[in-house]
């Protein structure tokens, strides 16, 4: 069995609408570093648990791997898809104050690079056996 994409996705989505709106619904600061690394690391590890239930072990070596790097994509694909509609809402002012398409970019990759990461580490915090 492999990781469960749909399942990991779901859950990756609802927690980032979530942790964004939810201190602006409740008058709170919001916390970015926090936002942007704990749905993946949940997301993960309920995946990483379900993997474990399954087939008996968390997933570990090239399953864990290319589980990791399917994650980070889809993750990373939600992320966009938010963006680009936050964006829109906003009517491009968001694209503006972060400093246009270079700051962007630099931001895109630094969050690749967060988001497997957390992946990797979901996925290894998963246990051994269920």
């Amino acid at each position: 069995m492999t990781i469960n994409i749909g399942r990991y996705t779901g859950l990756f989505t609802v927690f980032t609408v979530a942790i964004f709106f939810l201190p602006v619904l409740l008058g709170m600061p919001s916390a970015t570093g926090f936002a942007i690394a704990l749905p993946p690391l949940i997301a993960a590890v309920v995946e990483g648990n379900a993997f474990a239930k399954t087939n008996g072990a968390r997933p570990a070596g090239r399953t864990a791997m290319e589980g990791s790097l399917r994650m980070t994509a889809f993750s990373f694909g939600v992320s966009l898809l938010l963006f680009g509609l936050g964006n829109v809402a906003t009517g491009g002012q968001l694209f503006a104050e972060l400093g246009g398409a270079p700051r962007v970019a630099l931001g895109a990759v630094a969050l690749v690079v967060i988001q497997f990461a957390f992946n990797r580490l979901g996925l290894r915090l998963a246990p051994q056996t269920a």
